[in-house]
């Protein structure tokens, strides 16, 4: 098996900073509405949310992959920003759904904060049509929906 290294330092930045100004404005629009109420992250743990969108890559199922992205998520996928769920479902799920096998995720760090969660660390997973390994990091960004849905923001 050959082995890829596709870490981009640029990608990774860019989504902690999203991360860290989506927390930022969380708290200052709660201090506004004078209710800021800090979440420990004992709290809430987002592994169930890691846990559901790696076993649904896993399963090779598209239509649970879309059903946790935000209507409108934002994606960075190699120096392309792609934006708003339709768009990422057609210009990177449906084309990668089916070639990701066994991905795995190491939590780095974690926070949550009221209605956003925010996770990054490292994954690994298998490409089915060239059998090589892919490794890098991630980012993601949560953001609790009205019905207490957790939807995929970044």
């Amino acid at each position: 098996m050959k082995k890829h290294q596709t870490s981009n330092f640029i990608s990774l930045l860019l989504l902690l900073l999203i991360g860290n100004l989506c927390m930022a404005q969380s708290r200052k629009e709660k201090a506004n509405k004078g209710i800021v109420q800090q979440t420990s992250s004992s709290a809430f743990s987002t592994k169930d949310l890691v846990d559901k969108w790696n076993d649904a890559w896993n399963k090779h199922d598209s239509v649970a992959i879309v059903s946790i992205l935000d209507n409108d998520v934002q994606m960075i996928s190699g120096r392309i920003l792609i934006d708003g769920k339709v768009d990422v479902s057609k210009k990177f799920v449906s084309r990668n759904y089916k070639l990701l096998q066994d991905l795995k995720t190491t939590k780095i760090k974690s926070f949550t904060d009221g209605n956003l969660a925010y996770e990054t660390g490292r994954y690994t997973h298998h490409v089915k049509r060239n059998n090589s390994i892919v490794e890098g990091s991630y980012s993601f960004v949560w953001h609790q929906q009205p019905n207490q849905q957790w939807k995929l923001k970044v």
